[in-house]
C-alpha cells in the first residue's frame, strides 16, 4: 500500500493438509501478524493444490480466494481480512461455488467501486461433460451481485485455465483455453487447444455476440501443455494476450 506494507500468503503443509496463512510486512520486513502469520483456513484440502489469488483493497484489507474440500467437494471460498486480522466476511469466508466439480485456480480483481470480481473453473470428474468458467461479483459487504451461482461460461467444449482483467474502458476481459470433448475427437486426427475471449460490462452482460477465438492456427497440441494465458491492457479498451504454444516458442 502507500505506506509500503505488504501482504504475503502461502500454503503450509501440515498433517497431510495444505493450510492457508497470511502475513503482513512493514517496510523494514517486520512481521505484523505474529511470527507464524495468521491462519486463514485449515479446512481439508486435496493432497495437491493449485495457485490462488490475493489482492489488497483501498482500505488496506486483504482479499484472498482459495479452494478446499470442506464440503466434500472442491469449492471456492473468499476472505476479507483487515490489517488487524479481522475476518470481515466471516471466519470461514464466503462460499462462491457449490457443485461436485473440481474448482481450481480461483482469481480475484477489484473494480473502482470496491466490488470484487472472482473467476474459477469447474471440471467434472466425468470428462465427457464440459468444463466451465464461473464468474461472481461481491460487494464490499460480501453480497453476491451476480446471483447465487454467478455467471457461467459454457459450451460443447472444455473451458478452463481462465484469466481476468479490467480493460481501460472499465469493462471485464475474460480469456480462457478450450478444446473438444474426448468423445468428439477422431482417433488419428490431431486436436489442438485454442484461446478464447469475451468482454463483459460490470453488470455481467456479455458485450460480444460470441466469444472470440484469439489464435488463428493449430499451435497448441492437445495434451502437450496446459497454458495459462497472460494479459495486459492495450490502452484502448482491449487486451494483449500472450500464451505458450507448446512448440518451444512464445506467441503474441
Amino acid at each position: 500500500d502507500q505506506d509500503g506494507t505488504s501482504y504475503v500468503s502461502w500454503f503450509s503443509g501440515q498433517n497431510l493438509n495444505f493450510n492457508v496463512y497470511l502475513q503482513q510486512l512493514d517496510t523494514s520486513g517486520n512481521k505484523l501478524m505474529g511470527t507464524d502469520g495468521l491462519l486463514i483456513s485449515d479446512h481439508h484440502t486435496d493432497t495437491w493444490v493449485t495457485d490462488y489469488s490475493l489482492i489488497r483493497d483501498e482500505q488496506g484489507n486483504a482479499i484472498l480466494v482459495t479452494q478446499d474440500r470442506r464440503t466434500g467437494y472442491s469449492d471456492v471460498f473468499a476472505y476479507k481480512i483487515s490489517s488487524d486480522g479481522d475476518f470481515f466476511w466471516g471466519n470461514d469466508g464466503i462460499q462462491l461455488s457449490n457443485d461436485p466439480y473440481f474448482n481450481p485456480f480461483p482469481k480475484v480483481l477489484m473494480t473502482e467501486t470496491g466490488d470484487c470480481i472472482f473467476s474459477w473453473m469447474g471440471a467434472p470428474d466425468d470428462t465427457t461433460q464440459s468444463s466451465k468458467i464461473y464468474l461472481q461479483k461481491l460487494s464490499p459487504d460480501g453480497e453476491k451481485l451476480w446471483g447465487d451461482d454467478g455467471l457461467v461460461l459454457t459450451d460443447t467444449l472444455h473451458y478452463f485455465m481462465d484469466r481476468i482483467m479490467l480493460s481501460d474502458d472499465g469493462n471485464l476481459m475474460v480469456v480462457w483455453e478450450s478444446h473438444m470433448l474426448p468423445q468428439n475427437i477422431i482417433l488419428g486426427h490431431p486436436e489442438y487447444f485454442h484461446i478464447k475471449s469475451q468482454k463483459f460490462d460490470l453488470e455481467g452482460n456479455a458485450l460480444w455476440t460470441n466469444p472470440v477465438q484469439v489464435d488463428t492456427g493449430n499451435l497448441m497440441d492437445y495434451l502437450a501443455t496446459f497454458v495459462e494465458p497472460q494479459l495486459a491492457p492495450d490502452g484502448n479498451g482491449g487486451v494483449f494476450i500472450c500464451w505458450h504454444s507448446g512448440m518451444g516458442e512464445f506467441k503474441l
